[in-house]
């Protein structure tokens, strides 16, 4: 038996919602996320969840979104705060963000946004998402390209496990990648980058 054959009626999850608890908003935009398409009825709760004031919260809710077919919905959303310069993104969105990357434009720009954030934790998780694409574009590998280069080294190790689940899709990296294989100080991130150039064949 799955978390699918087993979640109680939709109304229910959507009056937890809007629970006093963080705890069980949480766990109520969990589990209609696992209900996927069965809850769409909770899709225009669910974008309200997104502005909530506990990310975790806010990112379960983008991350339910997604899983029941309004991901772009949630993208919108989640990016508000960002276009109107009143907070940061912040670590725990910008991984539900990543879950949103691929054909949607809005995310695949934050995520080049994200990735000169002050926060290193918000970069790397940037990078992650850049590691996703099944197609990069120039602009994105660019980004990722200079992430190689940040001066936070989980950032670098972020962005060289990127370009190494890109493979030969990072090829127009080569050149940067012999740039930080001569600029980079740590061995472990070292045998990263000369493992990740032999990964992008040709």
């Amino acid at each position: 038996m799955t978390i699918k054959d087993t979640v109680p009626p939709v109304d229910a999850l959507r009056a937890l919602l809007t629970h006093g608890d963080p705890a069980v908003r949480q766990t109520a935009a969990l589990v209609l996320g696992a209900a996927g398409a069965a809850a769409s009825a909770a899709a225009e709760d669910l974008v309200e969840l997104v502005a909530d004031a506990d990310r975790t919260v806010a990112a379960r809710a983008v991350e339910a979104l997604s899983a029941v077919g309004y991901g772009a919905d949630a993208a919108r959303e989640l990016l508000a705060p960002l276009r109107a310069e009143k907070a940061p993104v912040g670590p725990h969105a910008t991984r539900a963000l990543a879950v949103l990357v691929q054909d949607d434009d809005e995310p695949r720009a934050a995520l080049l946004e994200l990735a000169k954030d002050r926060d290193a934790s918000v970069r790397a998780l940037a990078a992650s998402g850049l590691g996703r694409l099944a197609a990069p574009r120039a602009t994105e590998l660019e980004a990722l390209g200079d992430l190689l280069g940040d001066r936070d080294a989980n950032v670098r190790i972020a962005a060289v496990t990127a370009v190494r689940e890109l493979k030969e899709l990072a090829r127009p990296l080569a050149k940067e990648i012999d740039r930080r294989l001569a600029a980079e100080k740590l061995d472990n991130i070292v045998r990263m980058l000369e493992f990740a150039k032999r990964n992008l064949g040709g």
